[in-house]
C-alpha cells in the first residue's frame, strides 16, 4: 500500500481532535497486516487522525449458521446467535455535510433478555442520540460522523476496549440505504463471568430515525481472543479497523497482538465467504454479494499472501494482479443506487470467480503465514488481567 495513509472517503470526526474528544484515547497505533520488504510479516502503522483503506468488520456465527445478512457460515459461541451483520456505512464528502459540532446526547434505553446475548432498541423521547448528526444522507451517499458516534459508544452497559465502524464504507461500495454498524469488544466485571449467572457474551443495540438504521454490536473480550485465536477474519478487522470511534490502551495491545493471529488459514475464511455470496448472488442477482465475492477472495488471496489485511475493494484492484476489469464499473453501479447487477456483468463472470478462487488456493499453499497463531499466551496473560483488575488494566 505504500508508506503514504489514505484516509477513506466520507467520514470525519466532526471539528474536534480525535485524540482530545475522546476521554480514553490513548496513542493508538492504528494498523494492518504488512509484510516486510524481505517477506516477513509485519505491522504497519499508521498516524493517529489518519486512516487506512480496507478494513472493516461484521458479525461473527457458529460453523453452520448463516451470517445474516451475508449469508456467510462464521464463528459464534456455541448455543449463540450471530450478530445482525455489519451490512453497510456508506460514504459522504465531510463533516459540513451532517452540521453541528459532532456531538450527540445519550441515548434513551430499553432493555430485554440476558445471558447469551441482549438486545438494546433506542426508546422513542429525548435523550435518543441525534442519529441526523452521526449519518446524514447527501445525494447518493452517506456521510459517518465518527465523532459524533462516540456517545452511542459511551451508552454501552459495560466498558468497552473499543469500538469501530464496519461495512461496505469499508469495502469500498457504500450506497443511499446503506445501514450504520459499530462493532467491538466489551468487558464483563468477574462476578459475571465466574459465577452461575453470566453476562451477555454478546451485547446487540439498535437506532431507527427515519431511513437510518444503527446498529452496535459488541462480543465479550472471552469470546473475542477466542475468535481471533480461530483464523476468524471478521474479528481481525474488527481489531484493525482504521474507523476508531472508541479507543484506549487496551486496544493498542490488541493491536499489537493482531500480527500473532495472522495465519494462512485465513483462506479458509475468505473462500467460505466468497463461497456463500457467490451462492447467494446465484439466487438474488444483485450487485451486492456479487461484490462480496470479489471483495472476499481479493482480501483471502492478499493477506495470506502478504500478511496485509485489507478490505477496501478499490484498493485490492490495485493491490491484487490481474482483477476482473469490470469491478470499478460494478463498485460505481452500487453506489448509484443500482441493486441488480443486469448487464454490467459479463458472460465471462463463472470463469472470472473460478480463476480467483484457483489463485487463493495457489496463495495459501505459497503463504508465509504460519499454520497457527502465536498469540495465545499473550492473550491468555491479558484476559486474565483484565478479568483480575477491571477498568484499572486500562492504565496498566
Amino acid at each position: 500500500m505504500g508508506s503514504e495513509a489514505v484516509r477513506p472517503d466520507s467520514v470525519t470526526d466532526g471539528p474536534e481532535s480525535r485524540r482530545n474528544d475522546r476521554p480514553d484515547a490513548g496513542d493508538r497505533p492504528e494498523t494492518t497486516g504488512r509484510s516486510g520488504a524481505n517477506g516477513s510479516i509485519g505491522l504497519g502503522v499508521v498516524e493517529p487522525g489518519a486512516a487506512e483503506p480496507g478494513i472493516a468488520a461484521s458479525g461473527d456465527v457458529e460453523p453452520g449458521d448463516v451470517e445474516p445478512g451475508t449469508g456467510e457460515p462464521g464463528d459464534v459461541e456455541p448455543g449463540e446467535r450471530g450478530s445482525r451483520a455489519g451490512e453497510e456505512a456508506a460514504g459522504g464528502s465531510g463533516a459540513g455535510d451532517c452540521g453541528g459540532n459532532g456531538r450527540a446526547s445519550a441515548p434513551g434505553i430499553t432493555a430485554a433478555g440476558s445471558g447469551e446475548g441482549w438486545s438494546w432498541f433506542a426508546s422513542s423521547g429525548e435523550g435518543e442520540p441525534d442519529v441526523a448528526q452521526a449519518v446524514c444522507v447527501d445525494g447518493d451517499v452517506r456521510t459517518i460522523n465518527l465523532a459524533a458516534l462516540r456517545p452511542v459508544a459511551a451508552a454501552h452497559p459495560y466498558p468497552l476496549l473499543f469500538s469501530t465502524v464496519a461495512g461496505a464504507h469499508l469495502y469500498g461500495f457504500p450506497a443511499r440505504d446503506s445501514d450504520v454498524d459499530l462493532r467491538g469488544a466489551h468487558l464483563l466485571p468477574a462476578v459475571q463471568v465466574v459465577g452461575l449467572r453470566h453476562g451477555p457474551q454478546t451485547v446487540e443495540r439498535t437506532w431507527l430515525h427515519d431511513e437510518v438504521r444503527l446498529d452496535l454490536v459488541t462480543y465479550d473480550v472471552g469470546k473475542f481472543f477466542r475468535l481471533l485465536l480461530r483464523h476468524n477474519g471478521q474479528v481481525l478487522e474488527q481489531l484493525l479497523s482504521p474507523l476508531v470511534v472508541t479507543s484506549g490502551p487496551v486496544h493498542a495491545e490488541l493491536v499489537a497482538l493482531a500480527l500473532g493471529c495472522l495465519t494462512r488459514k485465513l483462506a479458509d475464511h475468505y473462500r467460505s465467504l466468497a463461497n456463500s455470496q457467490w451462492e447467494l448472488y446465484g439466487q438474488t442477482g444483485e450487485l451486492k454479494p456479487l461484490l462480496y465475492t470479489f471483495r472476499a477472495l481479493l482480501t483471502g488471496i492478499h493477506v495470506v499472501r502478504t500478511g496485509e489485511l485489507v478490505m477496501h475493494l478499490p484498493s485490492l484492484l490495485e493491490l491484487v494482479a490481474g482483477p476482473p476489469p469490470y469491478v470499478a464499473s460494478l463498485i460505481e453501479a452500487k453506489a448509484a443506487g443500482e441493486q441488480k447487477a443486469g448487464d454490467a456483468v459479463p458472460e465471462r463472470l463463472p470463469g472470472d470467480v473460478a480463476s480467483l478462487r484457483a489463485e487463493l488456493e495457489l496463495a495459501e499453499g505459497d503463504s508465509p503465514l504460519p499454520d497457527h497463531p502465536s498469540a495465545e499466551g499473550a492473550l491468555h496473560d491479558l484476559l486474565v488481567r483484565l478479568r483480575l483488575e477491571g477498568t484499572s488494566a486500562w492504565s496498566a
